[in-house]
């Protein structure tokens, strides 16, 4: 099981459960991981803009 807490628009805490992870969400978690090890080690350039971008979008995926 896996969880995320967040805040609501009134600044107060909410946790999300998820029970179980879909395979396609651990592979872009995976392609994910190996696109940020591409830029540190100089292979692969991103925005830091972008990399927080790509890492809210597989996050959300988790818990749809």
């Amino acid at each position: 099981m896996i969880k995320i807490t967040l805040l609501n628009e009134e600044g107060k805490k909410f946790t999300v459960q998820q029970k179980s992870i879909k395979t396609r969400s651990m592979r872009d978690l995976i392609k994910f991981h190996a696109e940020v090890e591409a830029v540190e080690n100089g292979n692969s350039e991103m925005t830091e803009l972008d990399m927080i971008d790509k890492m809210i979008v597989v996050v959300a995926d988790m818990f749809m």
